[in-house]
This record gives C-alpha cells, structure tokens and sequence, in this order.
C-alpha cells in the first residue's frame, strides 16, 4: 500500500480533520500552545494514501542527551494524545494493512530524521486497536479512564452513585456549598490550590505551576473550557475545569482535596457537572484518569463509571534498540 507522510502546513485542513474524528487536544491551536508550554517541536504528521488522508499524528520531540519523541509530551497536563484515523473501514483485514504500512513508513520518518530515540505515544480511547504498533516492535500496554454514559435517565445516573457519594453531595448542599460556572479568576484558584496540596504533600510544583500555559489555553478555548467551582459564602473551595468537543464532556484537571467537616464540595461540582453536560446534549462524562493509581481510582469510582481502554505504544530506536525492557516499563 502506497502511504506517504507530509508534515502538515494548514491548520484549517488538519483542525477539519481532527474536528470529526479526534479530540480537542488535537486541534491545532492547543497543539501549538503544547509546544510553546514543554519548549518541545511539533511535528504534525498527516499520512495519505494516494490524495486520501488516513491518519494524523502530532508527535513532539525533545532532543538532549536522549532524543526523545512524543504524543502528548510531559507536562502538557495531558493522559493521551496519539493516532487518530480520519479513513473509515468496515473491514478489518484493510484496516489492519494500512494501519500496518502506516507504522511501517512511520518508523522510517523517525529514523531518518531523530535516529537513536525513544518513542511515546499515547492514543485516545476511541483508538481501540493498536496491534499493528506492536508489530511494528513498540510496547503496548494498556491504561483505563473513567466515562459515564449521560445516555441515561438522570435518575438512573444519580441511582448508580454509591449511597456514601449521594449523602455528600445533599449534606453540602445543606451546608450551603454552591457551584458555578466560573472564569480565570476560579480556574486560577483551583491551580494554585492543587500547587498547594502537592506542597504540603512534600512535593515542590514548579514555579507558578502551569500559570501561562493554562491561561493562554483558557483564552484560546474560552468556549469549550467549563470552570465548575465550589464555592462557601463566595470563596472558592473545590471543583473542575471541564473540556467539550464532539459529544464528550472530559473533567481535564481539579478537584484538589480539601478538608472541610461535613462538607465534599468536588463531589457536588462533580454532579453538577454531569447534570451540565446532560442537559448540554453530550454523550459522555469523561472523568480523565490513567488507572496507575487505585486510591483515586476508589474515588472516582463512587460515581459508578465504566472503564474505557486506551494504549501506550514505546518504541527504541538506533542503538537503543540493544537496551532492556525495563526502559520501556519505566517510560510506560
């Protein structure tokens, strides 16, 4: 099969590609902010086969001791980013040989032009199939986020929470917690609330703690960026930042733990967050998680959602390629 690789120039092209079969950490503008954010290089790979486009893939590569390539790169506050096909087939032997040749001619772009490297992508959970990256030599493990499908009757959703979580969305509620739909000055309350919850936790977030890159993010996608914040006699106390494209509601990043007698303020945002994007017309309520960590597992499963695959592919490139696999579990 005859696939080429381009390195994408127009941003209407790609962003009209992503729009229907990806998500909104694809779309050109928040890529860009990325790359400005990890001080990385974008490559947004577009493959065709003949004039017909197949895939695209945005891949960030960071070169210093190791070359490293990307998709999402670290501190990016993404989960996943990867492949995503624009060609639709009904029949899978297709779909495997091109998905296969695509691999297959990938690899050779990253050895031409990176050499020696280590590879990370990260596809969304609508890519449910990446075998043909493992045949193509990389690692593929699995990983889990959370969804809860709003398809449903309210009542039914709200019946599927665990009893415990139900109790502590109507007590602060009685204790007079609000959400709202908030702006920067609540988003920028809920950063610098989880900078100070990893501080006291003995950690050290960087300096500012994703300031910039949160508010260039904000003003960019102002309309799909949804700030539910909880909040007791007008201070912030809790909640979200949510993101909306195609028929998914993510909740991206927040609810930073807080201790208040009596009162869960995320668990509430959470509801009244699911209520939004119900009533909003979205499908699914995304709760955005990689399932490494059972604690917060435990959490966020008391609002009854099913686990969604998604996959991380490594690949070693060059002479990198004699090292173990432990490299490849440690960069999973």
């Amino acid at each position: 099969m005859n696939i080429r690789i381009e390195i994408a120039r127009d941003r209407n092209m790609w962003n009209e590609a992503v729009q229907h079969h990806g998500t909104i950490f694809h779309t050109w503008e928040w890529l860009k902010c990325i790359e400005r954010q990890t001080k990385t290089k974008l490559y947004p790979i577009e493959a065709y086969i003949g004039d017909e486009l197949l895939c695209v893939l945005p891949i960030f590569v960071r070169k210093s001791l190791l070359t490293m390539v990307f998709s999402p790169p670290p501190k990016s506050l993404l989960l996943y980013l990867g492949v995503v096909f624009t060609k639709q087939y009904g029949n899978l032997r297709k779909f495997e040989r091109a998905f296969e040749d695509f691999v297959a001619v990938l690899n050779d772009f990253i050895s031409s032009e990176f050499g020696s490297c280590i590879v990370r992508i990260r596809s969304p959970p609508f890519v449910h199939d990446l075998r043909p990256f493992k045949w193509g030599g990389y690692l593929v493990t699995p990983h889990y986020t959370l969804s809860i499908d709003l398809g449903r009757e309210l009542n039914e959703i709200w019946s599927s929470f665990d009893k415990k979580v139900r109790n502590n969305i109507r007590k602060t509620e009685r204790e007079g917690c609000l959400v709202e739909l908030g702006e920067w000055k609540e988003l920028d309350r809920l950063r610098v609330m989880i900078a100070e919850r990893f501080t006291a936790q003995g950690m050290k977030p960087t300096k500012g703690y994703y300031r910039e890159y949160l508010l260039e993010l904000f003003r960019e996608f102002h309309e799909n960026m949804k700030v539910f914040a909880a909040k007791l006699d007008g201070e912030v106390v809790g909640g979200f930042v949510g993101l909306t494209f195609r028929d998914r509601f993510l909740l991206w990043i927040g609810i930073p733990r807080v201790s208040l007698k009596g009162m869960y303020p995320n668990d509430l945002a959470i509801w009244e967050g699911i209520k939004w994007a119900k009533e909003n017309g979205y499908r699914y309520f995304e709760i955005m998680d990689a399932g490494d960590d059972s604690r917060l597992s435990r959490y966020k499963s008391q609002f009854n959602p099913k686990p969604e695959l998604w996959f991380s592919a490594i690949g070693l490139f060059g002479w990198l390629r004699f090292l173990s696999s432990p490299l490849k579990r440690f960069l999973r």
